[in-house]
C-alpha cells in the first residue's frame, strides 16, 4: 500500500466519509511541513504531513486549535483528525478557501482586532498551558507558573537563549539576553497581566480571510495563556495588520501598559530649532509614552549649516532616531516646520524599507515661497509669534517697527519676552539674534523644499480658527500628496496657540487616541 492510499484510508476512517486515493494539490507556503489539499465527499481537507516524530507537535497544535475554537471569538479551521498513517505523522483540518491578507479591507482588519480582544478575555488561573508545544519548528515550554515575569524570563527568553547558545550564538549576545531577562521585571512594575488565551504566533502569515463568509480566520497557533500584549507585539514584527486592527482592539479592550513601555513618539523641532514648544504636549501624553524631541544644533551656535535643506535635516534626524529605535514601525510628528521635516523623514524611512505607522502633522502646511519684496518683517513677526508674543504684547506700532534697525526690533522682543516671562531674565539681543538666524535659515530651507508623496497613515491636527478664517480647507495642501488620504482632527485655537493651554490639552487627548 502506498503512503497516499494509506493516508486516504486514514482520512476516511477518522472522518466517516470517503476521500480520494491521492492528494489533489500541494499547498504552497508550508515552510515547515508538507501541506496538501485532499478531496473528500462533504468537503476537502487540509493535511499536514511530516515525519512520525512530529506526531506530538501535531497533537499539541490540534489541541490549540480546539481551544481557540472553544473561545468562540475567531474562526479557526476545524480539526478533522490527528494521528499516523503510511509512516507519517498527520494533521487533517477543515479546508478553508482563503483570500490573501493584502486583499482584505479595513472592516475585516477591525473585525480581527475586535474578535482577538474577545479571545483574550478567555483566561486561566495561571500562565502557561497543560502541555508543551512548538512555535514553528522550535519547542515551546509551557509549564504552569503563577508569575508572568518568571514565566517570560525562564520559559520564553531563557529557553530561546539556551537554544541559541547550543547552536553557537556568540556568548556576548547570549549574556546580554540573560541580563535583559534579569531586568525584565522593571517593565512590569505597574502592569499586572492576566493569563489570556493567546494564539502565540500571530504574525501576518497566520491569518486570512474566508472567502465564502468574508470573515477573518487564524491558524498555525502556538497556544498558551499569557500576557495578551505578547500577541499584539507579534503582530508588529512583519506587517499584515493595519491601523483599523489596532484601533478596534483598543476599543474592545484597551491595553494597560506599564509606565514608559509604550512605543516612542518622535517629534521634530519647529522653525526656532528647539523642542521647548513640546513640553506641555509631552506631559499631557503621560509618563508611559516615551517622547523624543529632535532638536537642531543651530540654536546653540547661532547658524545653520551653509545651504542646509529639509532633505539634509531629515537625513540627520532619521539617523538620530535609529539610534533610539533601530527599526520601525515608527511614530513621527512635528509642528509647523517640524511637520514638514517629519514628512521628509517619513519618506526617507519608507524608501529604506521601514514602516511609518503614524505621521502626525500639527498644523503644518505644504511649503510655499514668500511673496517677493516682503522683506524680513513678516519673518520677524512669525518669529515673535513662535516665542509666544502676539502683536498686542508689543508696545510699538507697525510703523515704528518699520523704522527701527534689526537690533532695535530684537530689543523690543527681548523686553516684551522678559516682561511676560516667555524669555529668561538674562536674555539679551545677541542671544535672540542667534535664535532668529536659526529660524530664518530653517524657513528659507523650507521654502526651497518641494515635498514628494507619502504612502502611510497621515493625520493633520488642524487649528480650527485657521479653518474658520478660510485657511486649511484643503488639508493645508497635503491631500494631493498623501496617497492613502488625510485624516483631519480640528483642534480649538490658532497655529500659534495649538501647543499652549488650553488647546494643547485637546491636542494631546486626540493624539493619545490615535497613537497605537
Amino acid at each position: 500500500m502506498t503512503a497516499g492510499v494509506a493516508i486516504s484510508a486514514w482520512l476516511s476512517r477518522n472522518t466517516g466519509r470517503p476521500f480520494a486515493a491521492m492528494p489533489a494539490t500541494e499547498v504552497t507556503g508550508g515552510s515547515i511541513h508538507r501541506c496538501v489539499r485532499w478531496h473528500g465527499e462533504g468537503g476537502d481537507a487540509f493535511v499536514k504531513v511530516a515525519g512520525a516524530d512530529t506526531l506530538s507537535a501535531f497533537e499539541a497544535e490540534a489541541e490549540g486549535l480546539q481551544a481557540l475554537a472553544a473561545a468562540g471569538a475567531l474562526r479557526v479551521p476545524a480539526v478533522l483528525a490527528v494521528g499516523e498513517a503510511g509512516g507519517h505523522a498527520l494533521l487533517a483540518l477543515e479546508w478553508l478557501e482563503l483570500e490573501p491578507v493584502a486583499g482584505s479591507d479595513g472592516e475585516l482588519q477591525a473585525q480581527l482586532g475586535e474578535r482577538l480582544a474577545m479571545q483574550h478575555r478567555v483566561t486561566a488561573p495561571r500562565f502557561g498551558w497543560h502541555r508543551d508545544n512548538t512555535i514553528g519548528a522550535t519547542p515551546q515550554q509551557n509549564a504552569w507558573d503563577d508569575d508572568w515575569v518568571r514565566f517570560l524570563r525562564e520559559r520564553r527568553l531563557g529557553a530561546q537563549l539556551d537554544l541559541a547558545a547550543r547552536n553557537g550564538l556568540e556568548s556576548r549576545i547570549v549574556d546580554r539576553g540573560r541580563d535583559l531577562g534579569d531586568r525584565c521585571g522593571a517593565f512590569y512594575s505597574s502592569h499586572r497581566p492576566v493569563p489570556s488565551l493567546l494564539h502565540g504566533d500571530l504574525w501576518g502569515g497566520n491569518w486570512g480571510v474566508v472567502s465564502s463568509v468574508r470573515e477573518p480566520a487564524i491558524f498555525d497557533p502556538a497556544v498558551y495563556y499569557g500576557d495578551r500584549e505578547t500577541d499584539i507585539a507579534m503582530t508588529r514584527l512583519f506587517g499584515g495588520f493595519g491601523p483599523r486592527f489596532y484601533a478596534a482592539y483598543q476599543a474592545a479592550w484597551p491595553l494597560d501598559q506599564a509606565a514608559g513601555t509604550r512605543r516612542p513618539f518622535f517629534c521634530v523641532h519647529p522653525g526656532g530649532g528647539t523642542v521647548l514648544a513640546y513640553v506641555a504636549l509631552s506631559r499631557h501624553l503621560g509618563p508611559d509614552r516615551p517622547f523624543y524631541g529632535l532638536q537642531a544644533p543651530e540654536p546653540l551656535n547661532g547658524h545653520a549649516p551653509p545651504g542646509d535643506s529639509v532633505e539634509a535635516m531629515a537625513a540627520r534626524y532619521a539617523a538620530a532616531l535609529r539610534e533610539v529605535q533601530p527599526a520601525g514601525p515608527y511614530l513621527l510628528g512635528g509642528w509647523s516646520l517640524g511637520g514638514v521635516v517629519a514628512w521628509e523623514m517619513a519618506r526617507q524611512l519608507r524608501g529604506a524599507g521601514e514602516e511609518i505607522e503614524l505621521l502626525a502633522l500639527f498644523d503644518a502646511h505644504v511649503p510655499r515661497p514668500r511673496p517677493a519684496g516682503d522683506g524680513d518683517l513678516p519673518l520677524l513677526a512669525a518669529f515673535a509669534q513662535n516665542l509666544g508674543l502676539s502683536p498686542e504684547h508689543l508696545p510699538v506700532t507697525a510703523a515704528e517697527v518699520q523704522a527701527m534697525s534689526p537690533d532695535e526690533r530684537l530689543a523690543v522682543l527681548v523686553d516684551a519676552g522678559r516682561h511676560l516671562r516667555l524669555l529668561p531674565p538674562d536674555a539679551g539681543v545677541e542671544g535672540l539674534a542667534r535664535l532668529f538666524r536659526t529660524f530664518a535659515g530653517h524657513v528659507e530651507a523650507m521654502e526651497r523644499y518641494t515635498p514628494g508623496t507619502f504612502d502611510g497613515r497621515l493625520i493633520l491636527y488642524r487649528a480650527a480658527e485657521e479653518t474658520a478664517h478660510g485657511n486649511g480647507r484643503d488639508a493645508h495642501g497635503w491631500r494631493h500628496l498623501a496617497l492613502r488620504g488625510v485624516e483631519v482632527r480640528e483642534i480649538p485655537g490658532t497655529h500659534f496657540t495649538l501647543l499652549r493651554e488650553p488647546a494643547v490639552t485637546e491636542l494631546a487627548a486626540r493624539l493619545a487616541e490615535d497613537l497605537p
